[in-house]
């Protein structure tokens, strides 16, 4: 059972939500505010997962709601859900706001983004960790492509292809842009997992806004240096991304399936990034034992920090209202096995991608070899000679 506030100052509009969520009872706990400060009060009295907050409202609206919420109560998973707001509104809601709900919002859509937000957030045992990346608003870019974007946002020739190509070369920004589009921050109606078409679906105008005006993006800070090599990071992740879209492919996967392992391996060790960049010392000194041992990185993560990069990315990724497919293949890419039902292709090329260029390197490097979880290949299907050939097709 998940415990969720709504705030509205329309008694008709939370009369509404009530008959709204009265369906939802057995698995949603629903209370309700008139106010921001009426809210602020039952947070304090109360303990809750999630916040729903309409974003005009008299004295405090949503977005300074939200702030307050991020600052005292960093648990709480907050959502903006709202009719047509001025655009001045609806920048200043895309730090506090995890994600934008338009009105009228179907009540299924409604209850699935609270769910699957709370589902995978739960598995995260460290309340910190959760806290940290409840937090977090922007993650930092590589500074080569962060130059990039700025200068072709600048440029009187700058264009719309161009830009999105360079977002899609960068794993923060790639995160950053499918946040905005997929959150209805903008009266998006649909589902999107293509840099690319996010840049196109906003405009030029927009996102220029949101990167020169708003700072939506940020450039990494060389304090981190020492806990992560962020060009290494980013290569490997696309490369890893590339890998992904060809052996789904090669698995039967449809073009939108293909798409999202393609995305979903470009952003698989982002949980890496915010590891890095919120827990520098602790990170470093993590390799440094990981450095000595015979375990895989990601399982000294696990005793170091109570979880894994792979649940930390993918926690954010889900709080930032990417597709279910990209967010479930990045929780599990280590450990296929544990998802509960029917493997889906995206997970699955994922998994292999990512086993058969950290196998690559590993001949090279005094790293721990990772291999591939043949359990669960054998599970879905996939015999060591397909495994074999899909090493040769694709990495030749």
């Amino acid at each position: 059972m998940i415990r969720v506030l709504f705030v509205d100052d329309d008694s008709l509009v939370l009369a509404g939500l009530r008959r709204l969520m009265r369906r939802f009872s057995s698995e949603v706990e629903s209370e309700f505010a008139t106010s921001g400060a009426h809210a602020l009060e039952r947070l304090q009295q109360a303990s809750f997962d999630a916040i729903v907050s309409d974003m005009r409202m008299p004295e405090m609206d949503g977005a300074q709601l939200l702030t307050r919420v991020r600052s005292e109560f960093p648990e709480i998973v907050r959502f903006i859900l709202s009719g047509q707001s001025p655009l001045e509104s609806r920048f200043r809601a895309l730090g506090p706001a995890h994600q934008f709900l338009s009105k009228p919002c179907k009540p299924e859509d409604l209850r699935c983004s609270l769910i699957r937000a709370i589902k995978v957030r739960d598995r995260l045992a460290s309340r910190g960790l959760r806290s940290l990346v409840n937090q977090i608003d922007t993650l930092p870019s590589v500074p080569s492509i962060y130059a990039q974007v700025l200068e072709e946002l600048h440029s009187p020739h700058g264009s719309v292809e161009r830009v999105g190509q360079i977002i899609s070369q960068d794993v923060a920004m790639t995160a950053k842009i499918l946040q905005l589009v997929n959150s209805s921050f903008f009266g998006i109606r649909q589902l999107v997992s293509s840099p690319s078409q996010a840049v196109c679906l906003l405009g030029i105008e927009l996102v220029k806004s949101l990167v020169i005006t708003v700072g939506v993006f940020s450039q990494f800070d060389d304090r981190s240096r020492p806990a992560i090599d962020i060009d290494r990071l980013v290569r490997h992740s696309l490369l890893v991304g590339d890998l992904a879209q060809r052996i789904a492919t090669q698995l039967g996967a449809s073009a939108a399936e293909a798409n999202e392992a393609l995305l979903a391996g470009a952003l698989h060790d982002i949980g890496k990034l915010i590891l890095a960049t919120e827990r520098t010392d602790e990170y470093v000194n993590m390799k440094q034992l990981a450095s000595y041992g015979d375990l895989p990185p990601w399982q000294v993560e696990t005793t170091w920090f109570g979880t894994s990069h792979a649940d930390i990315g993918a926690y954010m990724l889900s709080l930032w209202g990417l597709p279910n497919p990209i967010v479930e293949a990045v929780a599990f890419h280590h450990e296929p096995s544990k998802i509960e039902g029917v493997p889906p292709v995206v997970l699955t090329a994922l998994h292999i991608a990512n086993a058969l260029v950290n196998e690559q390197v590993s001949v090279e490097s005094t790293s721990p070899k990772v291999f591939v979880d043949a359990a669960y290949l054998e599970a879905t299907g996939i015999s060591s000679s397909t495994y074999s050939s899909l090493l040769a097709d694709c990495i030749g």
